[in-house]
């Protein structure tokens, strides 16, 4: 059972650590690569830390490199001690813990939608950080907007397709049967097929199972024209393999 695995190396571990315990044969392909960004404008923002009652984020990418900016402020470290602080789901709590930073929400739905709907059901906050990837979805500015909430939003890293890995991913296409392919974002699926391109075939999209985290990368995965597609219930990488079990439980993965 051959399970492609598309996360960057530094993420990768723990899911191909729950495939193996799974009985599978993961294989590690990172197509993202993360970089920091860098600019004075969002010098001026981390220099007023103190204006903000609330930051929110929404990956733990975000967390590390908005950490990495401001390393070099003092007054906006002292001033996120008391700021409020927003994470998307568990995995971005979970990263945030790693800073001794205490989080005051999270949404029951790993959703920017649902995120930004329960929190303007329980708190008017002054005023909003946002802190965003080059590829981020307008989801919460378009609500902070349309809510009237104050906000100012940095991005603190660029994501982009892995060129390194492009030959690695064609040879894999090309040399492995693959019962499954695992995508976590909708830009993992634009870096697979920018990356793949002739060495993706009918196979791969409509034998292989499509496992995704979240309704934004469901969405792409159809939209490229995965037909087999596996969504869990709760955004993690634990239960996407859950559900992936399942699946060859149900007899649907061919082991020959």
């Amino acid at each position: 059972m051959n399970v492609l695995v598309t996360r960057e190396k530094s993420k990768a571990e723990s899911l191909s650590r729950l495939i193996k315990k799974a009985g599978g044969n993961p294989i590690e392909v990172p197509l993202l690569t993360f970089e920091w960004i860098h600019d004075e404008s969002r010098d001026v923002i981390i220099q007023n830390l103190n204006q903000f009652d609330w930051i929110f984020f929404t990956s733990g990418n975000g967390v590390h490199f908005f950490m990495k900016s401001i390393k070099r402020h003092s007054k906006a470290t002292e001033a996120l001690k008391s700021i409020h602080i927003a994470a998307v789901g568990k995995k971005t709590s979970k990263t945030l813990k790693q800073y001794n930073l205490t989080v005051d929400f999270e949404p029951s739905h790993y959703t920017a939608e649902v995120m930004g709907e329960e929190f303007a059901a329980y708190y008017t906050p002054k005023k909003v950080l946002l802190v965003r990837g080059s590829l981020s979805r307008d989801v919460l500015p378009d609500f902070f907007s349309q809510s009237n909430i104050p906000y100012e939003s940095i991005t603190v890293y660029a994501t982009k397709a892995n060129r390194k890995e492009q030959e690695n991913l064609k040879k894999t296409l090309y040399a492995k049967r693959l019962d499954a392919i695992t995508f976590t974002s909708p830009s993992m699926i634009q870096a697979f097929f920018s990356l793949g391109k002739e060495a993706i075939k009918e196979e791969h999209l409509k034998k292989s199972a499509c496992i995704c985290i979240g309704s934004t990368t469901e969405s792409e995965a159809k939209k490229k024209g995965f037909t087999n597609l596996i969504v869990p219930d709760q955004y993690t990488t634990a239960h996407m393999i859950e559900k992936f079990i399942d699946y060859v439980k149900k007899g649907r993965v061919s082991h020959e």
